[in-house]
């Protein structure tokens, strides 16, 4: 599921900008988000696949990563602090090639596989989680490495 489609309504097959054409009022489509943000605090947890815009979740060679656009990779499995997310963040936050929108993203993906709030920085206490925290999460990675796709 590509959760930033899911919540402009892409997912579902009709955008915001669709329901308006259709004549739904504006505040018909704010509940329509609130609905789908209620839905998504019931908190499925992603799985292997699953993208946030341009971050996949990757699930091969025996670990969790968010990768970026097959270019970059964030190793889940060494976030274990608040500050180990935070270095992320900003470390990526420095490089030309993410936009905003990316890092946005980011921070979605992050919430949803890690719910920081309730395990690493809620009340302002920073704590630490195990390194399988990830795998308790999102179920073992895969063992073996992810098929190459084809040139073409």
């Amino acid at each position: 599921m590509d959760r930033v489609k899911y919540m402009r309504g892409e997912e579902i097959g009709v955008s915001a900008e669709q329901q308006q054409r259709k004549g739904a009022r504006s505040s018909d489509v704010l509940r329509s988000a609130v609905e789908m943000m209620d839905e998504l605090r019931g908190h499925v947890p992603p799985k292997h696949g699953d993208t946030w815009g341009k971050w996949k979740l990757n699930g091969y060679g025996g670990h969790w990563t968010l990768d970026y656009a097959r270019r970059y990779g964030v190793n889940l499995n060494a976030i274990t602090s608040n500050a180990a997310m935070n270095d992320w963040t900003f470390q990526l936050a420095q490089k030309t090639w993410v936009t905003a929108e990316d890092l946005g993203n980011l921070i979605l993906a992050f919430q949803d596989i890690f719910d920081p709030q309730a395990n690493l920085c809620g009340s302002e206490k920073d704590t630490r989680i195990p390194r399988d925290f990830v795998n308790t999460v999102l179920g073992e990675p895969l063992s073996e490495a992810e098929p190459e796709e084809d040139p073409e």
